[in-house]
């Protein structure tokens, strides 16, 4: 097979040359159905955001926003837009003192981020992850009130189309940001030591951010009517929808608040994916052997076990060599209920590679399928080779090894081109870059004359998985090509440094990139929206 690097998102390919499967996304790229759905889990849309990742300027800016009036903004999942041209006339702010308070933030996972810096999040979780834990430290001392409690749309003046809520109230003090890690003894340059927390490591915390001064806040006092001076740093808002009291908590259409966050109602039985079903206590993996089919040594002897349900058993070389492989790419829905049961790392929302950038990485999430809930059934992608090889382990499978999939591609003996056969990639058989994907890029205001084929496939991303039957494979699983490349269980080089992708993306531009005999690879820690993967058994 001949291998080619697997380059995504990550280059700039000048028109009319070769490029990878994705070509380049050059400029701003926005997920065409991203309008109306949060860009967060929705039970880590808190309506009391801590603020202090933000620039000093953006602080200023809000500061200086909240002496000349309530402020109004447009909040949407992990977005927020201070709205500078729409007002509420007549409605200031108070200062309140209250007994110095002191409060220590500790984040270890995306899930802990998200729910309390929602808004600088998504730039947060590279470091996240490089460090042990991220850590913000405040002394708070009073805040900052709205002088009405309720805000009725009527009442809005100006520019306020999108405004959805607006700033209730703002804790001030001082605080430091910090992110932890492990690291020798003798330390390294700019970090600040602290205790050990094992032999011949200790912790240390790179300094991220900070504001204000724990020493001025100690002059604070609860009848003061302005913060102290060196104490005044915002820490955190609360947020109010326009229209709701401003004791009331915010929570995005479709879930409520239950004491301490923002959920959604469990699945019900109808919601599960294919091949689970919910019996009392969320959704469970189906079993079931194939009528006639003898499933266990292959022989069609006594031996009789159950086989998983959303499989199909693809025939090897020899009855011994004969497995089962997933009918479709594992859906963002299945890999949740993993999640759910404490089998799977949360899953995270961006993109990631080795020195990504930070507009690259904010294009590229957009096209993550995790927490969107009108994605649940549509692959698994931006995840990692671990993550992918943690889920089918806890689903008693495996990541199939690249023989596996490409022989199941290719119908085993028959060597097909294609999954389907010998027709050439078409809109009906594979999503990948047809008409759509360049009419996309052209409202976008990005020219793209190659297609893998010409026609319109009817998904400018990533599709439901199993939307192309005709493009099925010999032995019954779908998608083996497009949609998303998938991992595999092998690696891809001598030094064990990548692993083998195959299959193709949505974001494939050529009819020969979505062949049996074209393979790709990736560094395991990749998170890419155009990777994805199955299990085999």
């Amino acid at each position: 097979m001949r291998a080619r690097s697997l380059v995504l998102l990550a280059l700039v390919v000048p028109l009319g040359s070769c490029g990878s499967p994705a070509d380049a996304l050059v400029g701003p790229l926005d997920d065409p159905y991203a309008a109306t759905q949060s860009r967060c889990s929705v039970k880590n849309s808190p309506g009391n955001p801590l603020i202090v990742e933000w620039a000093a300027a953006d602080r200023g800016s809000l500061e200086m926003r909240l002496r000349r009036g309530l402020v109004v903004v447009r909040y949407q999942g992990c977005e927020l837009e201070v709205l500078r041209h729409c007002k509420v006339p007549g409605v200031d702010y108070d200062y309140g003192g209250f007994t110095r308070k002191a409060e220590t933030v500790r984040m270890r996972n995306a899930d802990e981020l998200y729910a309390n810096l929602p808004v600088g999040a998504a730039k947060l979780e590279g470091r996240l992850e490089r460090a042990k834990a991220l850590e913000v430290s405040m002394t708070m001392v009073g805040m900052f009130e709205a002088q009405r409690d309720l805000i009725a749309r009527e009442q809005l003046r100006g520019d306020c189309d999108t405004a959805t809520h607006v700033i209730g109230g703002v804790q001030v003090g001082a605080y430091a940001f910090f992110a932890d890690g492990q690291a020798a003894v003798s330390g390294a340059a700019g970090l600040a030591k602290g205790p050990k927390i094992g032999a011949g490591t200790e912790v240390q915390r790179e300094l991220i951010e900070q504001d204000g001064s724990a020493g001025s806040c100690e002059q604070a006092s609860s009848e003061d009517d302005a913060p102290p001076d060196g104490c005044g740093a915002l820490l955190r808002l609360e947020l109010v929808p326009i229209g709701a009291s401003m004791t009331a908590a915010v929570c995005p259409d479709g879930t409520t608040w239950d004491g301490r966050q923002c959920s959604s109602p469990g699945p019900s039985a109808d919601q599960c994916p294919a091949g689970f079903a919910d019996r009392g206590e969320g959704c469970e993996r189906e079993m079931f052997c194939p009528p006639g089919l003898h499933c266990g040594s292959g022989s069609g002897g006594s031996t009789h076990q159950l086989c998983p349900a959303g499989m199909s058993r693809i025939p090897g070389e020899s009855a011994s060599d004969s497995y089962f492989l997933d009918d479709t790419e594992v859906t963002s829905w299945a890999y949740a209920q993993c999640v759910a049961d404490g089998g799977c790392p949360v899953a995270l929302t961006t993109a990631h590679r080795p020195e990504i950038e930070a507009s690259q990485r904010e294009d590229e999430s957009a096209l993550c399928n995790a927490m969107r809930p009108d994605r649940e059934q549509h692959p698994m992608n931006c995840i990692n080779w671990h993550a992918a090889d943690t889920y089918c382990r806890w689903r008693g499978a495996r990541l199939p090894t690249e023989y596996e999939l490409t022989w199941a591609a290719a119908g085993g003996d028959l060597d097909r081109p294609f999954p389907w056969g010998d027709a050439p990639p078409s809109p009906a058989r594979v999503n990948a870059c047809g008409t759509e994907c360049r009419d996309w890029f052209s409202r976008k205001g990005h020219r793209r004359t190659r297609v893998a084929y010409d026609g319109d496939d009817g998904w400018p991303q990533t599709a439901v998985v199993g939307s192309f039957p005709a493009g099925a494979s010999r032995w019954g699983p779908l998608d083996l090509a497009g949609n998303v490349a998938e991992w595999t269980s092998d690696w891809a080089d001598a030094k064990h440094e990548t692993r083998r992708v195959l299959g193709g993306s949505f974001l494939v531009q050529r009819a020969a990139w979505l062949s049996n005999k074209d393979t790709a690879k990736a560094l395991p820690v990749r998170r890419d929206p155009a990777i994805g993967f199955r299990c085999a058994d």
